[in-house]
């Protein structure tokens, strides 16, 4: 069954609506920059040797954006957004780090890791939860409301606390201690 927010959510961010090469750039771009978020990768994927390949699409369009690969094997999911509120600092009045409940399916019963980042809209600062993080907060699930085409949606969302989230990029200290 088709989820009944896909139509509103394509009116709403136009018929490439979907393409988030942007945000995958981004984090491509934080393998080669950033040792802690390299680090933290081969900890939750549990790697232990070279990896050859970033994919896009592992499960097939339109569902998880990244994959990480070694000799052909799947090791782990990662998904990709952006807040255009955190431009290009965290917004003040933010607390938590949200996770769609859509994208639960998409991880839950694959038995791989699974990490969610979002990137501020310089691509430069990335807020990050994993599979682990979004099962400990199932019950802070919340509907919320989201304007698509015009109109307010109800779209559910997990809360998962700034302090509990990663980390990585850029930030300024000021902003590490609003969220830490």
């Amino acid at each position: 069954m088709k989820n009944p927010l896909s139509e509103q959510l394509r009116l709403h961010n136009g018929p490439d609506g979907f393409n988030d090469e942007k945000d995958r750039d981004a984090v491509r771009n934080f393998f080669s920059i950033d040792k802690s978020w390299c680090e933290f990768v081969k900890e939750r994927f549990k790697i232990t040797g070279p990896v050859n390949e970033l994919r896009p699409d592992p499960l097939g369009q339109k569902k998880v954006d990244l994959g990480l690969y070694r000799n052909n094997q799947l090791l782990g999911l990662i998904e990709v957004d952006h807040y255009t509120k955190w431009n290009p600092l965290w917004p003040s009045n933010y607390r938590w780090c949200h996770a769609l409940v859509r994208k639960v399916k998409y991880w839950q019963g694959v038995g791989l890791p699974y990490i969610a980042c979002t990137l501020n809209m310089q691509g430069d600062k990335m807020l990050v939860s994993t599979d682990e993080m979004q099962m400990d907060f199932m019950f802070t699930k919340k509907i919320k409301k989201v304007q698509l085409n015009g109109k307010w949606e109800n779209d559910f969302f997990l809360e998962i606390p700034l302090r509990v989230a990663e980390k990585f990029g850029s930030w300024t200290p000021e902003e590490l201690k609003r969220v830490s």
